[in-house]
């Protein structure tokens, strides 16, 4: 499943056959984005847990978990298409997801570095849905030393060595932020506009652009088929998510029918 590619929701028995031919054709495809350093190989399937899924970023200092930031997420499909941090959640509820995320690394034997933790809380409860002991994608990591003012990147170099201080606690929202992705119609890209105006935006963090003019481009199956990110920041989550939205909508990317 990198960058969702291949993953799919099965809701009724008589979808399994076609589902399986539609992953099975990914296999062998050097054409694929990123298809040589991720190629589709076995697959699995397993029960699909219901509910909101957020995504706890986090720093452990010898088997000690400090929780930095809750994400919540955009999502078309089975394809993240934007995020907000840091998650607008009771304080109940935040306190649970961090219980879980905490006790989950402990009894995975965590020590130290950086964790990103996805997780559902589900109608039987919060539920992991995967963990890995790496950096977050999307530039969650740069969006945090906004929101939090905390470099993990910084962290996963200096701690190893005792060049950074551990965190005693978890650090103070000090911003909100949103990012979302401007995605094009399948076809071939013709021009691309109002990127250098939301650039020039004194609120914007990053405008980053992945397709160019004549590039062929596809449906959005996976995260290789996201185009532009636009990265936000604001008091707060809430005016972050209307400004990016309102950021976004300045965006276009123009195409025309490829040819059969």
């Amino acid at each position: 499943g990198t960058g969702s590619r291949g993953v799919a929701v099965i809701e009724r028995p008589e979808e399994a056959d076609s589902e399986w031919e539609r992953l099975a054709g990914l296999r062998n495809r050097p054409d694929l984005p990123m298809a040589t350093f991720y190629p589709v190989g076995s697959y699995i399937a397993e029960e699909y847990i219901d509910g909101t899924e957020y995504s706890v970023e986090s720093f452990s200092f010898a088997g000690r978990h400090i929780v930095v930031s809750i994400t919540d997420k955009y999502h078309v499909g089975c394809v993240e298409t934007g995020h907000k941090l840091p998650a607008d959640l009771p304080e109940d509820v935040e306190r649970t997801i961090v219980d879980h995320v905490v006790g989950f690394l402990t009894a995975m034997g965590l020590r130290d570095g950086i964790g990103h933790t996805e997780l559902k809380l589900s109608s039987k409860g919060p539920r992991i849905i995967e963990s890995h002991d790496r950096a977050p994608g999307d530039r969650l990591l740069d969006i945090m030393v906004t929101t939090h003012g905390v470099d993990l990147e910084q962290y996963a170099s200096g701690w190893p060595c005792r060049k950074v201080p551990a965190l005693t606690e978890r650090p103070p929202v000090l911003a909100g932020a949103v990012t979302k992705w401007v995605n094009a119609s399948p076809g071939v890209v013709e021009r691309i506009e109002g990127v250098e105006e939301v650039r020039a935006e004194p609120d914007v963090m990053a405008v980053e652009v992945h397709l160019a003019p004549g590039d062929v481009v596809g449906a959005m199956d996976d995260n290789f088929g996201r185009h532009i990110q636009v990265l936000v920041t604001a008091e707060d989550t809430k005016t972050a998510e209307v400004r990016c939205d309102e950021l976004v909508g300045r965006i276009g990317i123009v195409t025309r029918p490829a040819a059969p």
